[in-house]
């Protein structure tokens, strides 16, 4: 992040930043080079600086033409990228309300998130009042929380037993939300250091889910397998479905749902081809992993 923000100032330089209605489409061409995924980020960075209003029909552009097929790039790199989004917005100091705003809701509100571990980075503690602004919005809220679970993670040099009861909250959505927030940090192999990373990426490790306390289990597991497929380089779908099976039988169906919803996500939400990549799993996970990639296509858009 870092890195990339450096690189801002000769990007600006170089290209006139003005969205149009083709920006993703145009964007996406520019960036046929061998390291796209950082062309992209740098790309949609320099948007995020002096067009931050465009930013929703941009990624609203880039959903499209992914679930259309006239890009043809693993969705998943696409995570990182909102999450650095929603960081630039903080690192510009537009308040948190008004970054809220911008933001994209696009592959999993990611950019929320990044507004809220970017402004709490830089506090000595974390209060979850500081989700107080958004509380009237529920799909706000959730993700406020859920990017409060990252900070802690990051803040908290204890391991996950210690780190997940620091998640309070007396509904339990919402405390799921925070708890998946750990996961998710601790899915990078970094916790401690008082600040969020993102190198190592999401999904570095697979999470020990079986040295986490019974009452968060049944969230570890398919935290597990999701985060660990977060990037399309970590390892085969097939991989992480064995993880699956070795998981406790109570779990494994959780599990599976959390390597669904990734499957789905690779394939831009088309069912027909998550199904026929659920076929190459273990025989006994096949018609799991089907049922989980339909129950999510009912739910939610992943794009």
């Amino acid at each position: 992040m870092k890195k990339l923000l450096l690189l801002l100032p000769l990007v600006l330089q170089i290209f006139l930043v003005t969205p149009t209605p083709n920006e993703a489409l145009s964007l996406s061409n520019r960036c046929q080079v061998e390291d796209r995924t950082t062309c992209l980020s740098i790309e949609i960075l320099a948007i995020t600086k002096q067009n931050p209003e465009q930013l929703i029909p941009l990624f609203t552009e880039f959903s499209t033409l992914l679930k259309n097929k006239t890009i043809t790039d693993d969705p998943r790199i696409f995570s990182p990228i909102v999450h650095e989004v929603g960081m630039e917005l903080a690192f510009n100091k537009i308040p948190p309300a008004e970054a809220f705003e911008l933001c994209p809701l696009n592959f999993k509100a990611g950019c929320l998130h990044g507004v809220v571990m970017e402004y709490l980075d830089e506090l000595p503690t974390v209060d979850f009042a500081f989700c107080d602004f958004a509380e009237s919005n529920p799909t706000y809220y959730s993700n406020c929380i859920h990017g409060i679970g990252h900070v802690l993670a990051a803040k908290t040099t204890g391991d996950l037993n210690e780190t997940l009861p620091l998640c309070t909250l007396t509904d339990s959505a919402l405390n799921h939300a925070c708890v998946t927030g750990v996961f998710m940090e601790f899915s990078t192999g970094v916790h401690g250091t008082g600040h969020h990373t993102h190198e190592p990426p999401v999904g570095s490790i697979l999470l020990p889910c079986a040295e986490v306390d019974a009452p968060y289990q049944s969230s570890c597991y398919p935290s597990m397998s999701s985060y660990h497929q977060y990037l399309p380089t970590t390892e085969p779908f097939t991989e992480t479905a064995q993880s699956c099976l070795a998981a406790p039988t109570e779990f494994q169906n959780a599990c599976l749902l959390g390597l669904a919803e990734k499957i789905l996500t690779s394939t831009a939400q088309d069912t027909n081809k998550s199904h026929t990549m659920c076929e190459t799993l273990n025989s006994t996970q096949i018609e799991s992993c089907k049922d989980s990639v339909d129950h999510i296509d009912e739910l939610e858009s992943v794009l």
